[in-house]
């Protein structure tokens, strides 16, 4: 139903880590390293194998790929493969802090979208910084504001991206 709902039994929930006089929580690091793992798998993927150059190529240019021999449909099926492998390692590592409910998505699309435009799209490093942009203006904005404010500032620098730089911090320029 739509009741929110919780992992009942997680032997990592409420674990801390100290470091240096730090208190890091657990599942945060292992949702932290998971990121970077699951990330600098993608790039690497994208970047050194046959199939990886093929999403580039057709993500770059659907008609050269074709004539180049590249069986789109084969593409776009990997590439939602992928997207939904990446999608539920993101859940998986999520589930530790956070309720699930029917439209819990919902507030990690919007998130999502904001730190892909923000990083430019088609750049995985970009995005990579776009999320740590936004990472930290969530985790040090609330120790100066309130939360709206905080939100407020996320949505804001979202907006002056676009107005001042349309293709993302480090995306390029496209004719589309």
């Amino acid at each position: 139903g739509p009741q929110y709902r919780s992992l009942a039994s997680n032997p990592i929930q409420g674990q801390m880590l100290e470091l240096g006089g730090m208190f890091i929580s657990v599942p945060k690091l292992y949702g932290f390293i998971t990121a970077i793992v699951t990330a600098g798998a993608i790039h690497w993927f994208l970047q050194k194998t046959l199939m990886g150059r093929a999403i580039r190529a057709t993500s770059m240019d659907r008609e050269a790929a074709s004539l180049m021999g590249i069986n789109q449909y084969r593409i776009y099926n990997v590439a939602f493969g992928i997207g939904a492998a990446t999608a539920g390692i993101a859940a998986v590592t999520l589930i530790p802090f956070n309720n699930v409910f029917p439209t819990v998505g919902v507030l990690f699309d919007i998130k999502g979208f904001i730190i892909v435009v923000l990083g430019g799209l088609g750049s995985i490093s970009g995005a990579l910084i776009g999320g740590i942009i936004i990472g930290l203006i969530e985790s040090v904005g609330p120790q100066f504001m309130t939360a709206t404010w905080t939100e407020a500032i996320v949505y804001g620098l979202f907006l002056i991206v676009l107005f001042v730089k349309p293709s993302g911090l480090f995306g390029q320029k496209h004719d589309w």
